[in-house]
């Protein structure tokens, strides 16, 4: 293991470098890697196949080798050896490869999994940072976590507090950081579930961050707290800061690694080396013990056949060579209260399944812009449809999504709009319409019929 201090060392006596250049190596070095290994997206295949993986795999060692990280800060390129990246998998490879959250009752293993694992992954409902007005935060919370499925929630933002604006670095901040953290526990107790893992606050600062985790707030049982690389590879001081304050803390860092298609990676393969270089990355100075991958395109849409196989090819090279607990999210174009976001929703659901995803949290909507923009029905279809299909067999999940895929593909352009979170539960109650489960049981029907072998 690399001690974090030594990526402080290495900020400040690695090769000056413009943004700008760091950005063109990286682009033709990820374009020159690809070519080293048979690495290969199939739109036919979604499920990445062993021998792509394993070259995803090597690819991002390489990349992160042979281009570093680049600090914004001190304009300056953290450098490391090949054999240092490939130790970093090793450490995590033979480490627990398991991390607990919660406390009583609703304390639960995160245990690493592999691509036909019959054990169904940890399921967190949230809004996946779809923000939330004042008024609504309570029963917009209140409706994922109370769902029987539901092991733990997540972020959601709140837009203000008392008239004050939720603006990174001033102290509303920091009133909106703490409002989350104490409403999102209220919640817990109203439902039964109060030693619920809740996730991190909207807080970004670095001080704000540390201001939100102590005894009775965000701590190692209730909370990871993000320390993500920029894409592409892309790092500053505060990063390594909230790496440090964790590692000190005893807390879990939530690493996520997430790269673009269409920008500096061209294409699925080349985008999944980046995620695998930036897994790494993130690994080797935050000391984690769990990670997500979210590749997508400048588009924003995370349902095409191609971006859910980044997130296939990337999630196996790491099922296959890091073994660190892999999670993943759901994001729908379509919005809330429609049979489309249903459907894009579980498409995804069933490709990160079947790819050895370990845990599943986000259930947004609308690409995740606007506010009251989802609800904990759509976390109850995701969970329902990730304990159906676990154990599946390769081939029969690559037909499952591309029948899936084909019910929205034609509307992904021009998706239906849906509503808003008051408009599909009756808030007092918290619970959804007639009309909203009639959308929910129809698109629960269709894709039974597609062939998710729902219990």
């Amino acid at each position: 293991m690399i001690p974090l201090t030594d990526f402080e060392r290495r900020s400040l006596t690695g090769p000056v470098m413009e943004e700008q250049e760091f950005d063109m190596s990286f682009a033709k070095k990820v374009r020159e890697v690809v070519k080293r290994y048979p690495i290969k997206f199939d739109r036919e295949q979604i499920i990445a196949d062993d021998e792509s993986a394993d070259g995803v795999f090597e690819g991002g060692v390489d990349l992160l080798a042979e281009v570093g990280m680049y600090n914004r800060d001190t304009q300056r390129v953290i450098q490391l050896t090949r054999d240092e990246v490939v130790q970093i998998a090793t450490d995590v490879w033979e480490g627990p490869r398991e991390v607990t959250f919660g406390r009583g009752k609703e304390e639960v293993a995160i245990t690493y999994r592999t691509a036909e694992d019959p054990r169904t992954p940890t399921i967190w409902m949230s809004t996946g940072g779809i923000p939330s007005t004042e008024e609504l935060y309570i029963p917009y919370v209140q409706s994922f976590l109370q769902e029987e499925l539901c092991q733990g929630t997540g972020d959601t933002p709140i837009l203000s507090v008392g008239g004050l604006e939720n603006k990174s670095e001033t102290p509303a901040e920091l009133v909106c950081a703490d409002t989350e953290i104490k409403l999102r526990m209220e919640v817990a107790r109203r439902v039964g579930k109060p030693g619920a893992y809740l996730g991190n606050s909207s807080a970004t600062s670095p001080q704000a961050v540390i201001a939100t985790c102590f005894e009775g707030g965000l701590d190692r049982y209730n909370a990871m707290i993000p320390i993500h690389l920029m894409p592409e590879l892309k790092l500053n001081w505060g990063r390594l800061v909230l790496g440090m304050f964790l590692e000190q803390r005893g807390m879990v860092p939530w690493i996520s690694a997430s790269s673009i298609m269409g920008a500096l990676c061209r294409n699925p393969e080349e985008t999944a080396v980046a995620q695998i270089a930036s897994l790494l990355a993130q690994l080797g100075y935050g000391h984690g013990t769990i990670a997500r991958v979210a590749g997508s395109g400048l588009d924003g849409v995370a349902s095409h056949r191609e971006t859910m196989g980044i997130c296939s090819l990337s999630a196996r090279a790491s099922e296959r060579h890091v073994g660190v607990p892999m999670g993943a999210w759901s994001l729908s174009v379509a919005g809330a209260g429609t049979e489309m976001a249903f459907y894009e929703k579980a498409a995804q659901t069933v490709t990160m399944v079947a790819s050895g995803a370990t845990w599943l949290s986000t259930m947004g909507c609308r690409k995740g812009v606007g506010a009251n923009l989802t609800s904990g029905l759509e976390g109850r279809l995701v969970a329902e449809t990730a304990i159906a299909v676990s154990g599946m067999k390769t081939a029969e999940t690559n037909e499952l999504i591309k029948k899936i895929h084909a019910t929205y593909a034609d509307q992904l352009g021009s998706p239906p709009q849906g509503k808003t979170f008051p408009e599909l539960y009756d808030v007092k109650e918290v619970q959804p319409t007639p009309e909203y489960l009639d959308v929910y049981k129809r698109a629960k029907d269709q894709l039974a019929t597609l062939g998710v072998p729902y219990r």
